[in-house]
């Protein structure tokens, strides 16, 4: 008996092991309470009147039901203590109320966030480094984090580094533009990635020095090691990997799929040898069904018939826009060309027939040749 006193006492002692003494603790999002309505009955007509204000404002019902969908809480919101000073504050900028309705579309976290704090200061930052009303729309529409970013704590430091760096402010604020979120990551990374840099020997001040970094700020460091390797097993060297990704940064973003597909195809005709994928690694940038493999089985069926004596430069085949392809190689050939794919069509359906599978291409329906989308 004395020792069960004892125990009991000793729990006392220590309120967090003693549950049948704590205070039954508040979700965290009851710290936000001070935003939010406390009476249900409050609850429902406070919502309503978010909807009605934001539609008044421009956005539609899908719109205003995305807001509302990862946090309901915002349903609740004081319409005229907390959402309307931010409009008044983004309208005092010379916002538009359809630009407004966009921005919240896309950034529905601004209506929680501090008007004072937050919108104000970064709504300043944006158009003092930017310049351009325009500029900062574009940024903000890009920018989901604008509204737990302090501007002058997180993005500044970076901005002065790539400054530092050697980087015209010009190419930072369209790096900015273009992709708000290179700028949103700490310092020390922004360190290593431009340490990260040197590797490609280009001069800081150059118009491919942001794009390129652009592309380094998007990968990880498994992915690049990945996208190398790729490259390294299509019998590239190091010199004309790093080459072809100074003349098209994109290359790395696509899939290593798509590069060792693309790659191989070009490779297979015989005709085209690595290095005049080096010369046009923009190659990696088109879809290989829908306008590479089309158009050199196209010229494969010209040699063929000996329409043609020498192929056109790789260049040709991957950036001649449809209208100048068809011009120069399929209407001339119109004829010719719909005989030959008659004769490949029988040809594979004898081979399905007799149980050979083969994978005809689109293009090869003679009424394609007559049109300018494939």
């Amino acid at each position: 008996m004395i020792s069960a006193h004892v125990r009991k006492s000793f729990i006392n002692l220590y309120p967090r092991n003693a549950s049948f003494l704590r205070e039954p603790r508040c979700h965290s999002s009851t710290a936000l309470l001070h935003l939010f309505s406390t009476s249900t009955k409050k609850e429902g007509k406070e919502s309503k009147s978010v909807r009605l204000y934001l539609k008044e404002i421009g956005l539609s019902d899908v719109q205003v039901k995305n807001v509302f969908k990862l946090k309901t809480q915002r349903r609740s919101i004081n319409v005229e203590k907390f959402i309307k000073p931010k409009i008044k504050a983004f309208r005092d900028f010379g916002f538009s109320d359809s630009e407004i309705a966009e921005i919240i579309s896309k950034v529905p976290n601004l209506l929680c966030c501090s008007t004072e704090n937050r919108i104000i200061p970064g709504l300043i930052f944006l158009n003092d480094f930017l310049g351009s009303r325009d500029d900062v729309f574009k940024v903000l529409k890009r920018s989901w984090w604008f509204s737990s970013c302090d501007m002058k704590k997180n993005v500044l430091p970076n901005i002065e580094q790539l400054s530092k760096h050697g980087v015209p402010m010009e190419r930072i604020r369209w790096l900015f533009i273009t992709n708000p979120r290179c700028m949103h990551i700490t310092p020390e990374s922004m360190r290593r990635y431009l340490d990260k840099m040197e590797m490609f020997q280009l001069d800081r001040s150059s118009g491919m020095y942001v794009p390129v970094f652009r592309m380094l700020l998007s990968l990880r460091d498994e992915t690049w090691g990945q996208k190398m390797q790729t490259f390294r097993d299509a019998g590239f060297s190091e010199s004309e990997i790093l080459e072809m990704l100074k003349k098209y940064p994109t290359a790395f973003c696509r899939s290593c799929t798509h590069i060792k597909y693309i790659t191989g195809m070009i490779l297979s005709t015989n005709r085209y040898s690595k290095e005049a994928i080096v010369c046009c690694s923009q190659v990696y940038g088109y879809s290989l069904e829908k306008r590479l493999k089309p158009r050199l089985q196209v010229l494969e069926m010209l040699e063929e018939m000996d329409l043609i004596a020498k192929w056109p430069s790789l260049k040709c085949v991957a950036m001649y826009t449809c209208k100048q392809f068809h011009g120069v190689f399929v209407a001339p050939y119109l004829n010719q060309l719909e005989e030959a794919c008659a004769a490949r069509m029988e040809k594979a359906f004898v081979d399905k027939c007799c149980g050979v599978t083969q994978r005809m291409s689109s293009c090869f329906n003679p009424v394609l040749f007559s049109k300018l989308d494939y």
